[in-house]
């Protein structure tokens, strides 16, 4: 197995780490621990599955760890085929991945609230939905920078014919659909998310590509 090979499925690897990881601490545990209707239900949800919730902050650090590793990857991949475009797929990984450690600080606030006041009350409720809200709000903000790599990710892909290209044009789909356009609809239009229908090329194109590096490796390059 020749080097690009080799770093290509080690690609596919972290990537279906920081899929795995970041759709479980950063979707599935938000959605069964916090109530945005009933806060009082939110804090029990965390008295009763607190395993679940701390699993959720190890899933987060590990999509931290996972990105920033696939970002390395990927950018060796790139660099010889284009060195601006690799620093760029680099800088936009590291941010990222930056963010997801920093974002991950609102949910190390709410198991540090769940820690001093261990009793169920309506001030310890508000305090920690509002760091929930920030986690949130903060999620949807890194989908801009998550967007923008992939953008970067699927135009690299294509230029050096490291994937096929059906899975770059969905890469570049998913970038702008998924992650950039979520965050204006919901930010700066306010009226919701992208709808399912329309997010699922692009999130075909992701699982497409992780499992194409993982099982494939790269194609041959320019």
């Amino acid at each position: 197995m020749n080097h690009n090979n080799l770093f290509a499925r080690l690609s596919g690897l972290s990537y279906l780490v920081l899929i795995v990881s970041g759709l479980f601490g950063m979707v599935y545990v938000p959605g069964v621990m916090f109530d945005w209707i009933d806060s009082i239900q939110t804090v029990s949800n965390l008295h009763d599955k607190s395993t679940l919730f701390r699993a959720g902050i190890s899933a987060c650090l590990l999509s931290f760890v996972s990105f920033t590793v696939l970002s390395g990857l990927l950018s060796k991949l790139f660099f010889n085929s284009s060195n601006l475009g690799a620093l760029l797929l680099l800088s936009f990984g590291v941010m990222g991945a930056t963010a997801l450690l920093a974002n991950t600080l609102n949910y190390i606030n709410v198991a540090t609230i769940m820690m001093g006041q261990p009793e169920v009350n309506e001030h310890t409720a508000s305090q920690i939905l509002a760091f929930a809200s920030q986690f949130s709000n903060g999620f949807t903000l890194i989908q801009v920078i998550t967007g923008i790599w992939l953008v970067i990710f699927g135009w690299l892909a294509y230029r050096t014919r490291m994937l096929p290209t059906v899975i770059c044009v969905l890469l570049i789909v998913s970038g702008l659909v998924n992650y950039v356009a979520g965050f204006v609809l919901k930010f700066v239009f306010e009226t919701g998310d992208v709808p399912i229908w329309l997010s699922l090329p692009g999130t075909l194109g992701e699982f497409s590509a992780c499992l194409w590096l993982l099982i494939m490796g790269a194609k041959s390059q320019k």
